[in-house]
């Protein structure tokens, strides 16, 4: 998620951590527009083999986040990364 550093939605992300989703990854950066922009990456651990979801919680988790989301106007278009993507 990038959100804007000075005024990172504490709501969205208590409602994240409640839901059981660590911030693996913070780091600051700087756009093209030159505005200031805070990336943070979320994971939530599951049962399955290398603590991956199971088909259920997939289901419970993804409906969990899009109505979080949807909440505040905001559409989610899930997408399945490559191993690459993963391990890099």
């Amino acid at each position: 998620m990038a959100t804007d550093p000075d005024n990172p939605p504490a709501e969205v992300l208590a409602a994240l951590a409640a839901m059981g989703f660590k911030n693996t990854y913070s780091g600051g950066y700087t756009h093209k527009d030159r505005g200031k922009v805070l990336d943070l990456h979320f994971q939530k651990d599951g049962t399955d083999l290398f603590q991956g979801w199971k088909a259920e919680e997939m289901e419970a988790n993804m409906a969990a986040i899009t109505a979080l989301f949807s909440g505040i106007g905001i559409t989610i278009t899930p997408r399945v990364m490559s191993l690459a993507e993963a391990y890099a």
